[in-house]
């Protein structure tokens, strides 16, 4: 999956988005979307293209999966490559597009790592997948040149250029399931697996794994923010410091810095009833950080997607992951988001591109949204005399005050969520004239653990989180 999560639309003292309605854009063979991605491409029949990766239904007399195409000015999608599922897709440090497709034994038996060429319009195969090892992810990095996968067996390399892989894995526990590899801009290298995530200094040769996400959890997806852009992230020193984010197969975003090598990770949100499935993002005017999260509802009853929070869909942040947004706008109801691509146009616009899993015949539906900033206009989103402060004491046991600003005279609603979106106390809940307010809060009767609190009013919305400890 891609290494995007958390929209993180930097705002200082001038710019703003102004999402439109996400339009159709075809629909490729298969029955869902596994994966895309923009690669710039090489030679006049590849260039500007978005690529995805498709599963199959009910292989193989129905749709097929596979690797396919489409220009970005209009939807016609070409396929490229077929199979049982077409796993990821990912370019590569290199400027290479890698691809894995898993193939059925009975049919086509070469299971495994594709690179494509250009000049054969083809994927050809660099590694063939043992039996019940098939690849869910892939990274390639350019200093050492090393070419990665993730299996359902831990971490696969090459070191020339895929001739010869093998096994990578010390430190990591065995039949660890690699869901997301990312590189951040040093090199270090952070995997996603069905046990926790785990980094490694020396290029995959060892692994350490990180704290702070419960083994019961699964991370499925990565996001490095590097510092290597003009604004990049600042730590509590002061300094420079990369961001890893990672999202969760329950729903949780967490993130860590390079300060501490990413080996301890923090919760910063919880999306309620679904699975972090992916997302997309890059930087606008070099100090707008553009970055999408899309969130697959679960199934509530094992036949249909559960309706309770109306969870599913793309999410957007304006405040450095402390208040998200839905943009669903155009989407079908609760759509199914499983991947995101985005292509930056110039210093002040860009495409975003939306996949859909329905698991269904013509089920991989793509959608694509326009996205730009304007440097003329003061957000408007989040008003300079709206805030909502960090509670104190935090963490607290059992009282905590929460304060809060409001510009002009509105119904205030405050409330207090736990970290399954069940709310568990109104706080406020009525109209209150401009200026400060603080409000008490007992938690009695209530565990220990993280909680959230959410201030609307008509005009602005903001959420914090809150650690009660007994």
């Amino acid at each position: 999956m891609k290494r995007s999560l958390l929209i993180a639309l930097m705002i200082f003292t001038c710019g703003n988005t102004f999402p439109q309605t996400w339009q159709p854009f075809g629909v490729p063979q298969g029955g869902g979307v596994t994966d895309m991605v923009y690669w710039k491409g090489v030679g006049p029949n590849y260039l500007d293209k978005i690529w995805v990766t498709t599963s199959s239904e009910n292989w193989p007399t129905g749709q097929w999966g596979g690797v396919r195409w489409s220009s970005t000015t209009s939807p016609a999608w070409i396929n490229i490559a077929s199979g049982y599922i077409a796993r990821t897709i990912e370019v590569g440090q290199d400027g290479n597009l890698y691809a894995s497709i898993w193939y059925d034994p009975a049919f086509q038996p070469a299971d495994g790592l594709y690179r494509f060429t250009s000049q054969a319009a083809t994927f050809g195969i660099l590694y063939q997948a043992s039996a019940g090892d098939n690849i869910f992810s892939i990274a390639v990095k350019n200093s050492p040149h090393t070419i990665f996968g993730g299996t359902r067996n831990g971490v696969i390399r090459s070191t020339d250029n895929g001739v010869s892989f093998g096994y990578s894995n010390t430190g990591i526990p065995d039949s660890v399931w690699v869901y997301d590899i990312a590189i951040d801009s040093s090199g270090v290298l952070a995997i996603a697996t069905s046990k926790g995530v785990f980094i490694s200094e020396d290029n995959g040769e060892n692994w350490l794994a990180t704290t702070g996400i419960p083994p019961e959890d699964t991370a499925k997806t990565l996001l490095f923010i590097n510092d290597t852009t003009t604004t990049g992230f600042v730590n509590k020193t002061g300094q420079n410091n990369s961001k890893l984010n990672v999202g969760t197969i329950n729903g949780y975003l967490y993130e860590s810095f390079r300060g501490n090598k990413y080996l301890t990770s923090t919760l910063v949100y919880l999306f309620g009833n679904g699975e972090v499935s992916d997302g997309a993002g890059a930087y606008l005017l070099e100090e707008f950080f553009k970055n999408f999260v899309s969130v697959y509802p679960v199934l509530a009853d094992g036949k249909s997607f559960s309706k309770i929070q109306e969870i599913g869909g793309v999410y957007e942040t304006t405040d450095d992951g402390v208040t998200w947004n839905q943009i669903n706008d155009g989407f079908p109801p609760e759509p199914p988001v499983s991947a995101l691509a985005i292509k930056v146009i110039n210093e002040t616009s860009a495409e975003l591109y939306a996949g859909l899993f329905n698991d269904t015949t013509n089920g991989a539906g793509i959608f694509k949204l326009a996205v730009t900033v304007d440097v003329e206009e003061i957000s408007d989103k989040i008003p300079n005399d709206y805030k909502l402060e960090q509670n104190y004491p935090n963490p607290f046991n059992p009282i905590t005050t929460l304060s809060f600003i409001i510009g002009h005279s509105s119904l205030v609603i405050l409330k207090v969520f736990d970290v399954l979106g069940n709310e568990v106390a109104t706080i406020v809940n009525e109209e209150l004239p401009a200026g400060k307010h603080s409000r008490q809060w007992e938690a009695e009767g209530l565990s220990s653990g993280f909680y959230f609190y959410r201030l609307s009013t008509e005009n602005f919305t903001q959420t914090k989180k809150l650690l009660l400890m007994k």
